[in-house]
């Protein structure tokens, strides 16, 4: 009777227990980047294979939606930002495109990617207030009078669960974005909105507490380490594919990469009583073509919201034979290419284009105008600029000490570096077309608008010494004119920096 006994209770109270134990699937992504159309990848053993396209990413989600509801599991789904920029149908509509197929997905909550401001804050203002039909947060941006861009946060109450949700977005927004684009606005640090909102967020009493954040996972880490209370952070901007959540103090921190290759699935176990988090476990799904049944009527839409840009970008300009391969940090093909047409096409004695302003790699074969558009898809002016000799090589020692805000591929230009110099002494040799610079000549650089606006961030350069002539070409139009004149592109070059 007694080990009944003991055996009933056990049951009551494991029974009572798990009744304040909820489990929450999160299902999340992050910049899609108007990434619509399936595109193609190289797998660890050098297949090509199709991934993505918006039918198939929003078959994932569906999927795991439903395995959710079969389970009588509450889920939310959460979007990490940069929907816009990349492929050519978020220019034509000024990202109206990407706000339609969210409209579909609708997120629970998105927060607000830095390429979101690339036509301007307005254009996302408008989009956020009259089309947008899910929840867009942000806590960190406001208006000049103090007016809060976004709604900082918001709560979702499922059943018991009481879940804070906040949104922040990088505040390096000035160094990412044309001034223009974002003037009249302020933007505060990531860390000190968060603090002020977690004081309001609080005094709610939430559950959970969750950070959509467009920082970059090293950022998300950062804030990890000062605010424990926030229990997840959902992640963007440094497209990194998480295949498994990290951990940082108590805070879970996940990303699910870029372009939709990846949907997030993230489970989490929760202790209603404590407001803690039990256990979690989280994975990356990839939405391999081949494996997916896409909904017929998506296909049908995506279909027709492309059509134009197809007719429009479809010609063939020439033939690449060798990959061109990007890279946001360091020395690579394309970006070498690129810089060499700002230098020959525009008559400069040195092209430069920046290394994030390359949206995507490109396999040998064909080159078609909207290849180049998805590679260079801001659509900036092309302009030119003058240095004295004696100005390059502070100007490039800048770079090398990592003082810059962005890399950089130069042509007309090789130097030998060494890394482990001093600061400001890591240059030992400059040439400029293969002759040493002469220090009182005028030397003309051939750049983008981007890089020309950041003279002082890229290379601390005063911006207002150093003025600029406008060229009344993009270098989507150079680049693509360039190209139809060569025809046959090697994919081959040479590196600028020479190691010591």
């Amino acid at each position: 009777m007694k080990k009944l006994f003991i055996i009933l209770f056990l049951s009551q109270t494991l029974a009572a227990s798990a009744q304040h134990h909820i489990k929450l699937k999160i299902i999340h992504w992050n910049d899609f980047h108007a990434q619509n159309m399936p595109m193609t990848v190289k797998g660890p053993d050098g297949t090509r294979y199709n991934v993505g396209g918006f039918a198939y990413f929003k078959a994932v989600i569906d999927s795991l939606k439903q395995v959710a509801v079969m389970a009588h599991e509450p889920y939310l789904l959460f979007d990490g930002g940069d929907n816009f920029q990349g492929t050519a149908i978020s220019g034509l509509t000024r990202g109206a495109s990407q706000i339609t197929l969210m409209d579909i997905i609708h997120p629970d909550a998105s927060a607000i990617g830095n390429h979101e401001f690339d036509y301007g804050w307005q254009n996302i203002d408008s989009l956020i207030r009259f089309k947008a039909m899910y929840n867009v947060i942000n806590a960190n941006i406001s208006h000049e009078d103090g007016k809060s861009f976004a709604p900082p946060y918001i709560i979702k109450q499922l059943g018991s669960l009481k879940i804070a949700i906040i949104g922040l977005t990088t505040d390096d927004l000035k160094n990412l974005t044309l001034p223009e684009k974002i003037h009249g606005l302020k933007i505060a640090s990531c860390e000190g909105a968060l603090k002020k909102t977690l004081v309001e967020v609080n005094k709610l009493k939430p559950t959970v507490i969750i950070v959509i954040s467009h920082i970059g996972v090293d950022a998300d880490r950062e804030l990890a380490k000062k605010f424990p209370e926030v229990n997840i952070f959902i992640g963007g901007h440094s497209h990194t594919a998480l295949q498994e959540p990290i951990k940082e103090n108590r805070s879970v921190i996940v990303q699910a990469g870029s372009r939709g290759r990846y949907v997030g699935e993230l489970e989490l176990n929760i202790d209603i009583d404590g407001d803690s988090l039990l256990t979690y476990s989280g994975k990356l799904i990839e939405t391999k073509n081949n494996r997916i049944t896409p909904d017929p009527s998506i296909v049908q839409q995506i279909e027709i919201m492309e059509a134009p840009v197809i007719a429009k970008y479809a010609e063939t300009i020439g033939v690449l034979r060798k990959d061109w391969n990007a890279h946001y940090s360091k020395n690579n093909n394309l970006a070498a290419f690129e810089a060499g047409i700002f230098r020959e096409d525009l008559g400069a004695d040195i092209g430069i284009i920046n290394y994030g302003g390359l949206r995507k790699s490109l396999p040998a074969g064909n080159i078609t105008m909207r290849d180049i558009y998805e590679i260079n898809p801001f659509g900036n002016e092309m302009v030119k600029f003058k240095l004295i000799g004696s100005e390059i090589k502070p100007t490039l020692e800048w770079m090398f000490d990592d003082k810059s805000t962005e890399s950089c591929e130069f042509s007309g230009i090789t130097c030998k570096v060494d890394t482990n110099a001093k600061a400001g002494k890591r240059i030992s040799e400059i040439l400029v077309a293969g002759k040493k610079i002469n220090p009182k000549k005028l030397y003309t650089f051939a750049t983008n608008i981007f890089v020309a606006s950041h003279l002082h961030s890229i290379f601390g350069l005063d911006e207002n010494t150093h003025p600029l002539v406008h060229i009344g070409i993009t270098d989507f139009d150079l680049l693509v004119d360039g190209i139809r004149k060569r025809k046959d592109i090697s994919g081959e070059s040479e590196q600028w920096i020479k190691g010591m």
